[in-house]
């Protein structure tokens, strides 16, 4: 990610509230993940910004990326 994120002059922000403990096939969630962040950084233009934000709640984990991409309708 460091290679590319530097080539288009990408800024990745890593926001977490703290650690997040799930019950889940590890290799699924770095799937899952890793195609977030290959779609952010597809769709993010040069000198953009990606975020990927970590939270728990009370009985759950939310993780989002965002971007400065152009979205989705």
């Amino acid at each position: 990610l460091s290679d590319v994120s530097a080539d288009r002059n990408l800024k990745i922000n890593i926001i977490s509230a703290g650690e997040c403990e799930i019950y889940a096939d590890p290799d699924k969630i770095r799937q899952a993940l890793w195609n977030l962040v290959q779609n952010a950084i597809k769709f993010t233009p040069n000198g953009g910004r990606i975020n990927l934000h970590l939270e728990q709640t009370e009985d759950f984990c939310h993780l989002a990326v965002d971007d400065s991409g152009i979205g989705i309708e």
